[in-house]
């Protein structure tokens, strides 16, 4: 994230050692002066809290929200972890996107014996859209009236999606054809936390050069999870401290914070709706979207 001065870097990553002292914490901080410090302190109760978590992961909203990230082993566990947090934070508000951790398979083979073959994949219902969750038919102010045409996206599991609703716009087409020219795999989450996987930062910094280059572009960076992190509402929760996280990575290296609309998308629009963890694994992705001129 990003931090006002070097005094608050240093009291975080304190705060992150004392709070996980066998782990170890690598300072991916960066200061810019304009940054506010004024969740810091916050940050800092929240941390020791969430030893009792898988995986853990804390955010920070643009509202100024937390938003709690990781796993349990028993129903109702992660009540206990957001309900000490809530009291350490008060009166910030405190999001959860914690699931529950999938119980042992019993049928598991031992090591050294051969694995079963993987069963047929099996095609589960689309979800219903919640409400407040963003839609494909849903108007929105922010995107292109009935007349103007978006280009379909393609759709693969190799490759970054890139999606645009200004196909007729000179400057927005020259910064798809630069991005596509970047594109180099998928950038993609850990299950149940907003976590890129291995390589997945990479992807995305290697974009910056070319947003910041067509800066009068401004992109919608959205985020997806997967139908085995919990419900609806969780997987809202968690795909849109997704898309915040994602939106760090490219603002750290150099893409202005305003270019960028961080947008959650839930279980709403799967890549795969094929029930392996291979496939689901895909949908929890990041996908960038060239949205208006500014």
């Amino acid at each position: 994230g990003t931090v006002p001065d070097a005094s608050t870097r240093e009291r975080l990553l304190a705060a992150a050692r004392q709070s996980f002292p066998q782990a170890e914490v690598r300072d991916g901080l960066a200061v810019d002066s304009a940054a506010s410090a004024e969740w810091a302190d916050d940050v800092g109760a929240a941390l020791p809290r969430l030893r009792a978590l898988a995986a853990p992961g804390l955010s920070v909203g643009e509202d100024g929200a937390l938003t709690v990230s990781g796993s349990v082993d028993a129903s109702g566990a992660d009540e206990s972890v957001l309900r000490r947090i809530r009291e350490a934070v008060a009166p910030r508000e405190v999001r959860s996107a914690i699931v529950l951790a999938a119980p042992p398979n019993p049928t598991a083979p031992s090591p050294g014996e051969p694995r079963p073959a993987d069963p047929e994949p099996r095609e589960e219902a689309a979800p219903t859209p919640r409400d407040d969750a963003p839609r494909d038919d849903a108007p929105r102010d922010d995107a292109p009236r009935e007349g103007s045409p978006s280009l379909p996206p393609a759709r693969t599991a190799d490759r970054m999606e890139l999606q645009t609703a200004l196909p007729d716009d000179p400057e927005a087409q020259a910064l798809a054809r630069d991005l596509r020219a970047r594109i180099a795999g998928t950038a993609t989450f850990r299950r149940g936390t907003d976590r890129l996987t291995p390589g997945s930062a990479e992807v995305l910094r290697r974009l910056a050069p070319a947003l910041t280059a067509h800066s009068g572009v401004v992109i919608e960076l959205q985020a997806h999870a997967d139908p085995g992190e919990g419900s609806r509402r969780e997987a809202q929760a968690l795909s849109e401290a997704r898309a915040r996280a994602a939106k760090r990575v490219l603002t750290d290296a150099g893409v202005p914070f305003s270019q960028i609309r961080a947008a959650g998308y839930g279980l709403h629009q799967p890549l795969s709706t094929s029930g392996t963890a291979s496939a689901r694994a895909k949908n929890r992705r990041v996908v960038l979207k060239l949205l208006r001129r500014r």
